[in-house]
């Protein structure tokens, strides 16, 4: 043993559609966070529940915020 606490790594895809008709699939990894039911997969929840809503931000091709 090193001594080091180490977590599982938390994983979740989840895959459907939306109000608006469009397919989409969204992925969650969270290294060292828990089990995947309780870390990962509220953050897929809320991405679906964001585009259902039309809530979410779409950011810049590059994926880096924009200075404005």
């Amino acid at each position: 043993k090193t001594g080091v606490d180490r977590q599982d790594t938390s994983l979740f895809v989840g895959f459907g559609g939306v109000p608006n008709g469009q397919q989409y699939v969204a992925t969650s990894v969270m290294e060292q966070s828990g089990f995947g039911a309780e870390v990962a997969a509220p953050v897929v929840r809320d991405i679906f529940l964001g585009l259902a809503n039309n809530q979410l931000v779409q950011a810049p091709p590059n994926g880096f915020p924009l200075d404005e």
